[in-house]
């Protein structure tokens, strides 16, 4: 017994791949994406977008891109540790100033995108994130089956690597679809 998915849609974001086109001919001639990671997230109200690194808005885009509008969809986000970047950098102020930005403390955790995206769309449905360094994603899609099975409806996983919707197939499959996403 284990737990099997089916690629139902996907979505994903990198420098200079946008589109599904853009994915699609990258796959036939893949190069390492480089340059600014962009996006415009215009789904998100401008004063909570404002609060998000490039990093954030790329996975709550790709969060958005794969996410059906239903709110009662149970979300599972996926990281390896959380914005290390901004983590670091809180980290070299507090030891240059011995003070460090509550905000940016706030936003370095684990949970900080998928807090904001939760809040940005008004859900109140099950959030869960997951911290795990290299196996984070596969947490992630663990995580996603137990609440697909527990709650008999769709989990949304994203994780930071290429997008994903996923249906749960196998011993399970009188449940709901499991959708997956990962961002960026």
């Amino acid at each position: 017994m284990g737990v099997r998915f089916e690629i139902v849609d996907w979505a994903a974001l990198a420098p200079g791949l946008v589109a599904r086109a853009d994915w699609q001919s990258w796959a036939g001639a893949p190069w390492v994406p480089d340059g600014p990671l962009e996006t415009k997230l215009e789904a998100m109200p401008a004063m909570q977008r404002r609060r998000l690194n490039p990093l954030a808005r790329a996975a709550a885009q790709v969060a958005w891109d794969c996410h059906s509008p239903r709110t009662e969809t149970p979300v599972v986000f996926a990281s390896g540790y959380g914005d290390a970047h901004r983590g670091l950098n809180l980290l070299k102020e507090f030891a240059c100033t011995g003070e460090a930005s509550p905000t940016d403390f706030a936003l370095s955790v684990h949970n900080a995108i998928g807090a904001m995206y939760s809040i940005a769309r008004s859900d109140a449905a099950a959030y869960s994130s997951v911290a795990a360094g290299a196996a984070s994603a596969a947490g992630a899609y663990l995580v996603g089956a137990v609440l697909t099975a527990f709650l008999l409806s769709f989990a949304l996983l994203l994780a930071l690597m290429p997008a994903l919707k996923l249906r749960l197939l196998g011993p399970v499959d009188d449940l709901a679809p499991l959708e997956a996403g990962a961002a960026v």
